[in-house]
């Protein structure tokens, strides 16, 4: 309002203010109605209207600006004529409209653009108030003593009182409305976290009682709580659709991600009459809520105090949901039939059980890539020991790699598999404590593993362990609480391109999936296998196999593995590093389990707990595909890998002359450039490539020297070995016993 504007209603208001006392008819209206006190007439400064166009100047510009502000009508007659007239602040306490109360009807009437509330100051000034819907009522509450009441400016509580309540604070209101008002502003109310209570008095009587003689103590003993009847919603489910009616409006939720518990991420649709908005938000993010209620508000015209009272019913359900497809997840045992414990068994004890487990991989439609299959086989049972394996499968987008981590899954018991399409580093942090122990964690995203790293390897073997600082609500004090995730677990992850991991490498046993042209003609052979009549039967037998894989799951029990070969002297061909040596044990402890039922149980004196011993079968079986590990750890330059294949060539020539072993034959850099028809500063940069790679190494050639280097490894000698089992006085052929 224009400061002229301004003063102008200041000396209509103060005008009609002396005409408060000076009317017998606005005298006996306030006697009638109760408001006889004159310091609530003149603290609001009450006016009586019916005489103003009398005292009038006759100036267009000011009969204009009347017209203007509503205190006018066009035929220059006063629109509140006959009416107690209440003046209407601002919240900066400035004059800003007035209204009326009719003394022959006491109809309220208000003039356009009126305030929000009437007696603002008292809502700034206090966290508890009292709320009427009609301006009289405000008056007598405060002629009895209720100085904090304030009433709305309308029938309808809005969008605008609830900013206002959130604005300054409020605690608390009281009611005080007509019986239709109770419910709708309890219910807008109660949804923005205010208390709400009500004074049990019917609003038309309360004039009739403050003349009888009601009291301000006498009234606060009627407030009530009042019985809130939030409609629930009819929720209906479609598919991957989730929807919620609530009377008028409507929701649609899509994209509920059961399994991310450190947030509730869903698209979420709000639609009332033929209006709607969407988004997609966090329902655990305060600002992202906030930000749906706002827009939605404004675009589809629901009420905010709806809005915010819906989602958190649509929060609960979907937690509930959470919870109950988690529950799901965790599959109860089931006792295993005698027809299925035989089967199972009965390849547990097979002579061949890597034999058994190839031809059953096969059946389910994995071609080749025997070493995959048995490492990634190992991996995941390995999940039952102190220090599982755990397995990173890459290759290209196209090359498999996802069907063979879908095929070793599926012989793993659900219950025991976390699978996750993507995940961030906070969630493993809020798992329950014994939630992710002794299972296969699967992550399909590779970009999100990146951040997951030390948090991975933290649970391999001993867990996570935090602690989280709040505030105590009985104290205020901050408090810290320790929380765990255990470990061990293994975990399976597949990705296209591993030099991004390069801090995973350590850690995983890498395995590089077929991509020759001759892995892709078989693939395409067993594609058209597919259609035809064994192919069909093959197909409907899968399940039955995947069952009995499962089944031989749970009868491997958790065993103390003792490898009594650990202090026998390694043969000189081992490759001694620090990351390889705790793989291969653990390999040598994975097919011991596997094995167990090839093996006598056995106790600790003391303790009485039982136990199975690695054998030489164990580490035969270990040898042969630690040399496949280490085989596809190797991460060259095609100069480098050329280099490799001469010198392997080169060394097998130099065995053959002196009648060496291979790993004993010796060579040096000159004898590589000749022998690869290369020049001697691409023979130094592959062999230090091939040095760092530990394929290759110094044996002597310091100060001025010539160097002497020896191979270590190339894949096609068997170079691998914990115990040198020529010494054993045994001789084992590698056939997967």
């Amino acid at each position: 309002m224009k400061y002229e504007d301004r003063e102008l209603l200041g000396r209509i208001i103060h005008y009609y203010h002396t005409r408060l006392f000076e009317e017998s008819a606005v005298k006996s209206y306030l006697q009638k109605v109760g408001l006889s006190h004159q310091e609530t007439c003149i603290n609001f400064k009450l006016g009586y209207s019916g005489v103003l166009c009398d005292a009038l100047p006759e100036d267009p510009d000011t009969l204009n600006k009347l017209k203007r502000m509503g205190i006018l009508d066009d035929n220059l007659n006063e629109a509140l004529k006959d009416c107690l007239v209440v003046p209407i602040c601002s919240e900066g306490k400035t004059f800003s409209s007035i209204m009326g109360i009719g003394i022959s009807d006491g109809k309220e009437k208000f003039l356009p653009g009126s305030e929000v509330f009437f007696n603002i100051d008292a809502l700034k000034g206090s966290k508890e108030i009292y709320l009427t819907d009609s301006v009289l009522n405000a008056l007598l509450l405060y002629s009895i003593g209720l100085r904090e009441t304030v009433s709305i400016i309308g029938d309808a509580l809005n969008d605008r009182h609830l900013a206002l309540f959130e604005k300054y604070q409020t605690k608390s209101i009281t009611l005080l409305v007509a019986p239709h008002n109770l419910q709708k502003f309890s219910k807008k109310i109660k949804s923005q976290g205010i208390a709400i209570g009500y004074i049990d008095i019917d609003s038309k009587s309360l004039s009739r009682l403050v003349v009888e003689g009601l009291k301000k103590n006498y009234c606060l003993t009627l407030v009530k709580e009042p019985k809130i009847d939030m409609a629930e919603p009819i929720i209906e489910e479609r598919g991957e659709e989730i929807f919620y009616e609530f009377e008028d409006r409507r929701y649609r939720v899509r994209r509920l991600d059961p399994f991310r518990l450190d947030c509730l991420k869903v698209n979420l649709k709000a639609t009332h009459q033929n209006l709607w908005h969407l988004d997609t938000i966090d329902l655990y993010a305060d600002r992202q809520r906030r930000n749906f209620i706002q827009q939605a508000r404004k675009l589809i015209r629901l009420d905010k105090g709806f809005l915010y009272q819906d989602m958190l019913k649509i929060t609960d359900d979907l937690e509930d949901r959470q919870a109950k497809i988690i529950l799901e997840k965790k599959e109860k045992f089931t006792e295993i039939s005698n027809l299925e414990k035989e089967e199972a068994l009965k390849f547990l004890k097979a002579d061949d059980i890597a034999g058994a487990i190839l031809k059953d991989f096969s059946n389910l439609g994995i071609v080749k890539e025997e070493a995959n299959i048995l490492l990634g086989y190992l991996a995941l049972t390995s999940r039952k020991l102190r220090h599982p394996l755990s397995v990173l499968l890459h290759g290209s987008p196209l090359s498999g790699k996802d069907m063979l981590k879908d095929t070793l899954l599926d012989i793993i018991p659900e219950a025991d598999v976390e699978r996750f399409t993507k995940i961030s580093p906070q969630v493993l942090f809020y798992r329950d404590e014994l939630s992710l122990q002794n299972k296969v964690l699967v992550i399909d995203d590779e970009s999100s593993l990146k951040d997951l790293e030390y948090i991975l390897v933290s649970l391999q073997n001993k867990g996570l362990s935090y602690s989280v600082t709040h505030k105590s609500p009985e104290t205020g004090k901050l408090r810290s609480h320790d929380y765990k995730v255990k470990g061990p677990i293994s975990v399976l992850i597949s990705v296209s391109n591993p030099k991004k991991l390069k801090s995973f490498l350590e850690h995983f046993i890498i395995l590089k999936v077929d991509e020759s042209e001759e892995q892709t003609k078989r693939i395409l052979q067993k594609q058209r296998e597919e259609d035809t009549l064994d192919g069909i039967l093959k197909a409907k037998r899968r399940e039955n196999i995947k069952r009995k894989h499962k089944n031989a799951q749970k009868l491997i029990k958790p065993y103390l593995i003792v490898n009594p070969y650990s202090n026998e002297p390694a043969s000189e061909k081992v490759i001694n590093t620090k990351t390889m040596q705790p793989k291969y044990l653990a390999l040598v402890k994975a097919i011991c389990l596997l094995r167990q039922y090839h093996k006598d149980i056995k106790r600790f004196e003391d303790s009485g707990e039982e136990y199975i011993e690695v054998d030489l079968f164990d580490i035969e079986i270990a040898n042969h595909l630690m040399k496949e590990i280490i085989r596809m750890n190797i991460q060259l330059e095609n100069e480098a890998l050329k280099i490799l294949k001469d010198i392997e060539d080169l060394i097998s020539e130099k065995a053959a002359i002196h009648t060496i072993p291979i790993y004993k034959a010796t060579f040096t850099r000159k004898e590589l450039s000749a022998f690869s028809g290369v020049t001697e500063s691409v023979a130094r940069r592959a062999l230090g490539e091939l040095i760092e790679a530990k394929l290759v190494e110094i044996v002597s050639g310091k100060n001025g020297k010539i160097m002497q280097y020896r191979l270590l490894f190339n894949g096609s000698h068997d170079l691998v070995s914990l115990v040198n089992l020529k010494s054993q006085g045994q001789k084992f052929v590698t056939n997967g016993k």
